[in-house]
């Protein structure tokens, strides 16, 4: 394979690893914190069933736009 070849296909390869890497370790760390938060005692569900509902609101607020 041409060495100019294989070196773009390794940085779209490293980049394509990478973009997946930084989704899945957010999603993780967004779980990992809410479970801490809610053990701790820091909010309730029924915080968070607030929280989910004012931000669908304000999501269905900005479609109406």
């Amino acid at each position: 394979m041409d060495p100019v070849t294989q070196t773009i296909l390794t940085l779209v390869l490293m980049f394509i690893a990478n973009l997946i890497g930084k989704k899945i370790g957010r999603n993780e760390g967004i779980s990992a914190a809410v479970t801490y938060m809610i053990d701790m005692g820091a909010c309730t569900e029924n915080d968070l069933a607030d929280a989910n509902q004012k931000f669908m609101d304000e999501m269905s607020e900005e479609d109406d736009h």
